[in-house]
C-alpha cells in the first residue's frame, strides 16, 4: 500500500480511497496508516478524520478514535455545522463509555447546542434524560426537563423528574 501511495502523491485523495478500501477489507491497523499519512499532509481534512475516526473505533483504538473526533468536532463547530456535530459529540460520548464525567459533559454540551442553535428542543430533552441516566441528580438537567416537560403537559415524565427530587 506504500508503493500505492508513493506512485500516486500528485493526488490528494489517494489516502482516503486506499484507507476506506482497506477499512471495508477489515485490515484496520493499515488503513489507520494510511489515513494517517494523509492527515500528515492535510491535517484538517474532513473525510480523512472522518474515516481514520471509524477504522480506530473498529480496531478499539479508543485514544485515537477519541483524537479524531475531537478534531472533526472542532471543525463542525467552526464552520458552524451543528448537525454535524452534534452526531459526532454523540459518537464521541459513546466512545467515552468508563468516563460517566466525560459523557455528562458531553451530552450536557449536545443539550445545550440543540436549542441555542436552531431551537430543537426535542433533541435538548433526550440529551438531558441521558444526563439523568448517568447522574440521577444533575440539577441542570433536573430544571430544563421540569420545564420543558412542563411546557410540552408531559405529566407523567414532569411527575417523575419532581419525584428525583425528593
Amino acid at each position: 500500500f506504500r508503493r500505492c501511495l508513493d506512485l500516486d502523491k500528485a493526488r490528494p485523495e489517494a489516502p482516503l480511497e486506499l484507507g476506506t478500501y482497506l477499512l471495508e477489507r477489515l485490515e484496520l491497523e493499515q488503513s489507520i496508516e494510511v489515513l494517517g499519512q494523509g492527515l500528515a499532509a492535510n491535517p484538517r481534512h474532513k473525510e480523512l478524520l472522518y474515516w481514520r475516526g471509524r477504522a480506530c473505533f473498529r480496531a478499539k483504538n479508543w485514544n485515537e478514535a477519541i483524537k479524531a473526533l475531537d478534531a472533526l468536532a472542532a471543525q463542525y463547530e467552526g464552520m458552524k455545522r451543528w448537525p454535524d456535530l452534534i452526531s459526532t459529540l454523540h459518537k464521541r460520548a459513546a466512545v467515552a463509555t468508563d468516563d460517566v464525567g466525560e459523557q455528562i459533559a458531553l451530552h450536557t454540551r449536545i443539550a445545550g447546542l440543540d436549542p441555542e442553535r436552531f431551537s430543537n428542543v426535542a433533541e435538548a430533552i433526550k440529551a438531558f434524560e441521558k444526563v439523568l441516566e448517568l447522574d440521577a441528580g444533575n440539577d441542570a438537567a433536573i430544571q430544563f426537563l421540569k420545564v420543558n416537560y412542563e411546557k410540552r403537559r408531559d405529566w407523567e415524565k414532569l411527575i417523575a423528574v419532581h419525584m428525583r427530587e425528593l
